[in-house]
């Protein structure tokens, strides 16, 4: 069994995993946001509250397209694979510990204990992070390796590059 394999198999994996982590915890923070008040209104009208649930939605539904990619790469062939494995490693891990933060911020203060489920699926998110490898490693693979030369004009190198442009 090849190495590589076998890290590509756990990237699709954890992949899969931290869209989870990052649906759960966009939901949770959407459902506070329309009952919690503060100064005689639901916290979800207020703009701020708004964009950060915005930009949380956005960044699950790229971690979770970046994960359904690499699970249907996986049947594709080897190079494709391992192209998509790269993406999600770039794209699911610290997405979903970015949206997993974003929850706990608009959760406030009970984000933080033991009380509440959020502070468990911001330790997954990190954890998953942390197994899963450097993100940096993955997108220089995905921008130096001449073995996805054929992908560097797809959509998916196009976010590739931006996403690196953002960090």
């Amino acid at each position: 069994l090849d190495a590589a394999i076998v890290q590509r198999a756990a990237v699709t994996l954890a992949a899969a995993e931290a869209a989870g982590v990052a649906r759960w915890c966009l939901e949770t923070a959407v459902d506070y946001a329309k009952v919690r008040e503060q100064f005689g209104r639901k916290i979800g009208s207020f703009q701020a509250i708004k964009h950060l649930c915005a930009q949380m939605l956005e960044t699950a539904e790229a971690v979770t397209a970046a994960a359904w990619d690499v699970a249907a790469a996986a049947a594709a062939g080897e190079q494709q694979w391992a192209f998509a494995a790269d993406v999600a490693a770039v794209t699911c891990f610290d997405g979903a510990v970015e949206v997993a933060k974003s929850c706990i911020q608009v959760l406030g203060g009970i984000g933080f204990t033991f009380e509440h489920d959020a502070q468990l699926y911001y330790r997954r998110a990190q954890v998953l992070r942390a197994l899963a490898g450097s993100s940096d490693d993955a997108a220089l693979r995905l921008t130096r390796s001449e073995e996805h030369t054929s992908e560097l004009q797809s959509p998916m190198y196009l976010v590739c590059r931006l996403l690196l442009e953002k960090k």
